[in-house]
């Protein structure tokens, strides 16, 4: 193995990070006077989490994007330690003003006798320069059935022509999202509980966001269960009478690096989720460059036809694609085929479709990011018997392990197809019909971890095609 020099080799190509400091939930994400604009918890002055700032940054395409001054910044502290800042929240255009909806957290060892959490907001006519609202909090009184947080406000304007708020919340081991309404964001009325569970899917929600998608809402939330259990939720239901009524639920992304995802509508209708592509108590071998955390690709939402929730990258993803891909079509893999150079690398994009109901291996897929002896690699693999698609971290090098699954239904008759997005320090797979997304945050310590090889084990697979882009750099992290 030779190892990575000491050098930022793990800053993405094209996943969106901070200058520098750490990163964590993104906020605030909206299409305002035709760009997309995406606010971020951040700490600019460290690696580690921190008083917390928004960052901000702007784009054409969710793909390419520019990087703002700092948007929300919190007031000095008042004692060495003071943890206080700015939390999370959303964005609207209220009349062709840039509106920040957010929770200020008061750090309660220092700011004793006041909640912790009260929400506020924040005015832009330029997209650049945020006057806090001179009678905040807006939202200062925590209500009984909030004894778990009271945060992360997302803000839409109803279709009965008021601003509605769902703010994050828990009570006696239950994650609750509360409902709140307003006429002009300043003047709230707590209208109760707009949805609750039952003990098992978190005591706490966070990151609470509701929208219309087809003839249905979507409510997402994310569980953080004492740093162990971690994950955005989806929940696809009716929402009436200030009720959300559940029908289907599961999670919007099988990986372990995947939170506090927030929902956009942009002016092509599209439904369109970027998430924090990372997770609470991670390491990060990216601290001894300054930085720690990123963004995962934007996702366009849709409904399956079972009612499930599916996600597929969003198209102008593929405006990254350096030239013609390396390709192959209808070709047998037995044990393993390692692919020629030209289809390896740091920054990839892998389309292959897998002809799985007359294949004779048990499981089979692709290694990326593998080493030339095949020690550290990440590892995507289909099992027949099981219906498990996972996504195998255990031997990419630095950073956390593990392995992670989620069952695919597959159809007789039908292949596996999925699209792999390898970055410098990440892989996300989808699969094609939109079913299953995963990704991860990989480290890999060997600087010839570059290999890219398909497998089938104990027998053989028909790959009917195979398509492996060099995908550019995106020009927003160096």
């Amino acid at each position: 193995m030779t190892e990575l020099p000491q050098l930022d080799v793990y800053r993405p190509r094209y996943h969106f990070t901070a200058p520098a400091g750490w990163i964590n939930d993104p906020n605030g994400l909206i299409q305002w006077n035709g760009k997309y604009h995406l606010f971020y918890q951040h700490y600019p002055f460290a690696p580690h989490w921190g008083p917390m700032h928004w960052g901000h940054a702007v784009s054409d395409d969710l793909v390419h994007w520019q990087h703002l001054p700092v948007a929300l910044r919190p007031a000095p502290a008042r004692v060495e330690g003071d943890m206080s800042g700015i939390f999370s929240g959303s964005a609207v255009d209220d009349n062709g003003v840039l509106t920040l909806v957010y929770t200020w957290f008061r750090d309660p060892k220092v700011h004793k006798g006041v909640p912790a959490e009260v929400q506020c907001i924040a005015t832009s006519t330029d997209g650049i320069n945020f006057a806090q609202y001179d009678d905040n909090p807006v939202v200062s009184v925590v209500p009984s059935a909030a004894t778990a947080g009271f945060r992360d406000p997302k803000v839409w304007k109803d279709s009965d022509g008021l601003w509605k708020m769902a703010l994050g919340s828990g009570h006696e081991g239950k994650g609750k999202v509360l409902l709140y309404s307003s006429p002009d964001l300043r003047t709230w009325t707590y209208l109760g509980v707009l949805c609750e569970g039952d003990g098992t899917n978190g005591a706490m929600w966070e990151c609470p966001n509701l929208f219309p998608l087809g003839e249905k809402h979507v409510l997402l939330v994310s569980v953080n269960e004492r740093g162990i259990k971690q994950g955005t939720r989806y929940m696809v239901g009716t929402f009436r009478d200030n009720r959300f009524y559940v029908e289907t639920q599961g999670e919007t992304d099988f990986g372990p690096d995947f939170y506090a995802a927030q929902v956009l509508t942009d002016a092509q209708g599209r439904v369109i989720m970027i998430g924090w592509m990372d997770r609470w108590g991670a390491q990060h071998p990216t601290e001894q460059d300054g930085w720690a955390g990123a963004m995962s690709l934007a996702r366009e939402l849709f409904l399956l036809p079972d009612g499930r929730l599916g996600s597929r990258p969003v198209a102008e993803v593929a405006g990254l694609r350096a030239g013609e891909p390396y390709r192959l079509e209808n070709f047998v893999v037995v044990n393993g085929e390692d692919m020629p150079p030209q289809a390896t690398g740091t920054s990839l994009e892998i389309a292959v479709e897998f002809e799985i109901e007359h294949a004779t291996a048990r499981e089979i897929g692709l290694e990326v990011r593998r080493s030339p002896l095949g020690d550290e690699k990440a590892v995507i693999r289909y099992d027949k018997v099981t219906g498990l698609l996972t996504l195998d971290r255990s031997r990419v090098g630095r950073g956390d392990g593990g392995c992670f699954s989620a069952p695919y239904v597959s159809q007789p008759g039908l292949t596996l197809k999925l699209r792999i997005f390898v970055d410098s320090s990440s892989v996300e797979v989808f699969t094609e019909d939109g079913q299953l997304a995963g990704s991860a945050c990989i480290y890999p310590a060997d600087r010839e971890s570059v290999g890219v090889r398909l497998f089938a084990s104990g027998g053989q697979v028909l790959v009917r095609s195979l398509k492996v882009w060099t995908l550019a750099d995106a020009g927003i992290n160096g």
